[in-house]
């Protein structure tokens, strides 16, 4: 290649290569940017090493910092491993060994297996791609610094996924990469944090709020419930979604729902607050009372599974919880999956069910505001009323609209 060459290679649609001689080349980004890259093989791998940015050196620098790397080579060196804490350094900024630390640090808060599946997909499908080098099996063999890494560049991916997978997908996957740069920098392998002070969500469309859908026409319900009851498939799915009916959980609350967690002599369940969505450490373990009839539940199904871990666990190993996509496929199974005639329902449509129908028949059980919230976990009121009642325990209270709601279900099943 040639400097005039360089000079005037424009971005395409994807990244591409101008090649020179013994491994040396130019990487020409989407964005524009143009790195001089060599390209080496050391202990039988294919590898690859940055050597800087065009024009900040020259087509001839380049090649005189590919000679000094091939000379490394002849002593049977790898230059990528050479210059102390320094080299060490470079090879740790790598975005993907970046990535490797951030995602053991969120395997140490116990996410969930689905949020560690998006953050895989955030970064493997969505962000590396660009700045990585693949052999032909598709393994990693190096990804480019991330202080060579512009926001601009990282502004246009999010764009590109705004365009391809709606704004939902782009405001998520924009945290997702303002928190990853956020720990590069506090680690001290990012030498700023381009991101800082950045508001992306200025330049995605507005999303528009999506909300679960719920049955709430009391003939419907009571057929639902009916259908649950008499459900053939499985006991363990049925006496689930019995339970999810009485007692209104998240679906992964559900799913995971262990028999330690439940008191039937005193009817409470207890499930420890870092298990909870708001899993701030601040407040009380969630603590709901059971009906009469989320009771009549549990009884039945511990015959079955009161010997292990979990209320109810998966069909094909007693020893790992239940899969929440089996309720809902069940749920359509029944035939509940039509939305236009308000026949749709999923495992967490539960909660807007009982929080719309409690909220219709409040003069039946008087429940306080604050109760029927603390029902379903969620706050109330400002960050400073918080602060102040941030440990109150409504459960007691919750007894007697818990009741009342197991109540309501059985009669309008029985109708």
């Amino acid at each position: 290649m040639t400097e005039m060459e360089i000079k005037k290679a424009k971005p395409r649609e994807k990244n591409y290569f101008i090649y020179d001689l013994e491994g040396l080349r130019l990487l020409v980004r989407v964005s524009g940017r143009k790195m001089f890259e060599l390209r080496y093989s050391y202990g039988g791998k294919r590898k690859v090493i940055t050597l800087g940015e065009y024009p900040d050196i020259s087509l001839l620098v380049a090649r005189k910092k590919a000679l000094e790397y091939r000379q490394y080579l002849l002593h049977r060196q790898d230059p990528q491993l050479l210059g102390g804490q320094e080299k060490k350094q470079s090879i740790e900024s790598q975005i993907h060994m970046i990535y490797k630390r951030w995602s053991a640090l969120q395997k140490s808060k116990n996410f969930c297996k689905k949020t560690y599946q998006r953050y895989n997909f955030f970064f493997y499908d969505t962000l590396l791609p660009h700045f990585c080098e693949y052999n032909d099996n598709k393994k990693i063999l190096s990804s480019l610094n991330i202080n060579e890494i512009s926001h601009l560049e990282i502004i246009e991916i999010i764009l590109e996924s705004e365009k391809n997978r709606g704004s939902d997908f782009a405001k998520r996957f924009s945290h997702f990469v303002k928190n990853l740069w956020e720990y590069a920098f506090l680690i001290g392998l990012s030498r700023e944090n381009v991101f800082s002070g950045v508001q992306i969500s200025r330049i995605l469309s507005p999303t528009q709020e999506v909300h679960y859908p719920k049955i709430t026409d009391e003939a419907i319900l009571g057929e639902l419930m009916r259908c649950i009851e008499s459900y053939p498939h499985s006991f363990m799915i049925r006496s689930a979604l019995l339970f999810v009916a009485y007692v209104p959980l998240r679906s992964a609350n559900l799913c995971k729902l262990r028999w330690e967690q439940i008191d039937l002599e005193k009817r409470i369940l207890t499930i420890p607050r870092s298990e909870m969505k708001r899993n701030n450490q601040v407040l009380p373990d969630f603590k709901i009372p059971l009906s009469l009839q989320a009771l009549r539940v549990l009884r039945e199904i511990k015959v079955f599974t009161g010997f292990g871990e979990w209320v109810f666990h998966s069909a094909s190993n007693h020893k790992k919880p239940m899969v929440g996509d089996s309720l809902t496929k069940a749920l359509r199974i029944m035939g509940f999956n039509d939305e236009k005639r308000g026949r749709k329902q999923v495992v967490h449509s539960f909660r807007g069910t009982f929080r719309s129908l409690v909220d219709t028949y409040q003069d039946r059980h008087n429940a306080p505001f604050e109760v029927k919230e603390a029902m379903l976990d969620h706050s109330v009121g400002n960050e400073v009323t918080l602060a102040y009642n941030h440990r109150a325990d409504w459960s007691e209270q919750g007894r007697g609209l818990m009741q009342w709601w197991g109540d309501f279900l059985d009669r309008i099943k029985g109708q």
